[in-house]
């Protein structure tokens, strides 16, 4: 479970740099911001997989963060749907940080606190 998050992580700041980078018409410094504040999540989530206790919480909230991230590079690059759809790109770091992750953390906690019970009631 360990590598699978480190590869989610990699794969959300692989995301990002393709965003940043690849995408951008010009490596700029709001650009370098973009890339490091999109990159936030993962690092905080990976930081947690290394350090901390199970491994599920943190995967599930960079799973969720991920989720996101994919949803918002659909909605300005693939399927633009209006002409402020690029400020997902900035807000949804921050999204993910302070709302999805936490949520899909506690999700993730509650479902394992919850089978642990019922795995001990047996």
């Amino acid at each position: 479970m360990t590598a699978f998050g480190f590869a989610i992580a990699a794969l959300g700041v692989a995301l990002h740099a393709w965003i940043s980078f690849a995408k951008a018409s010009e490596v700029a410094p709001f650009t370098v911001g973009l890339f490091f504040v999109g990159s936030v999540p993962y690092g905080v989530g990976a930081l947690w997989l290394r350090y901390g206790g199970r491994p599920t919480i943190p995967v599930a909230g960079m799973l969720a963060a991920l989720g996101v991230d994919f949803l918002v590079y659909h909605s300005v690059f693939i399927a633009p749907s209006s002409s402020t759809a690029a400020l997902g790109l900035v807000v949804a770091p921050f999204w993910n940080l302070f709302v999805v992750m936490p949520v899909a953390c506690l999700v993730a906690w509650g479902i394992l606190a919850l089978c642990d019970r019922t795995s001990r009631a047996h």
